[in-house]
């Protein structure tokens, strides 16, 4: 059985990971849409960027939609496409799609993978994992994994992107 960590060793694990990890990683940033974000990761193979800033606060769920999956929000269409909208060409010709999308949350188990190098921001913002009951999805605040948030809360937008 895995044994629930309190937040101060989290905290305590994720910096003495930070700190080992500090030399083998450089952080590295680009500028998209006039929003700074740093590299975090790689993923299939390409490097893998998050903006270092809530974009804009949204409902997860598309109040039209009849489902509250990642495949139907209301964030997807406007990350891929009023948000998309925004970059220049230069900028949309290195992005890499990722399951069909050009920018993306992170899910959960993306966000637990590249943690220790995710800058931090102040506020709530959503992952693209379900949440443990039909009508929430999983988000982030402090740093700390939130896996019951409600899709309609309106809190922050944070997204990732492929760049080759």
């Amino acid at each position: 059985m895995k044994r629930k960590l309190t937040l101060e060793q989290r905290v305590a694990r994720l910096e003495r990971m930070a700190s080992k990890n500090e030399s083998e990683f450089s952080q590295e940033s680009v500028n998209l849409g006039g929003f700074s974000w740093t590299k975090i990761g790689e993923l299939n193979g390409y490097s893998l960027y998050l903006c270092d800033d809530i974009v804009k606060e949204m409902y997860f769920t598309d109040l039209s939609s009849e489902t509250d999956e990642w495949k139907n929000s209301g964030i997807r269409k406007w990350l891929n496409s009023d948000f998309y909208r925004t970059l220049t060409p230069e900028e949309r010709s290195s992005i890499i799609s990722y399951n069909g999308d050009r920018l993306f949350l992170l899910s959960e188990d993306e966000y637990k993978k590249f943690e220790w190098n995710i800058p931090r921001v102040d506020g709530w913002w959503w992952l693209r994992s379900p949440g443990t009951d039909s009508y929430s999805t999983a988000s982030v605040y402090r740093h700390e994994v939130k896996d019951s948030t409600s899709d309609l809360d309106e809190i922050g937008v944070r997204p990732a992107v492929l760049l080759d």
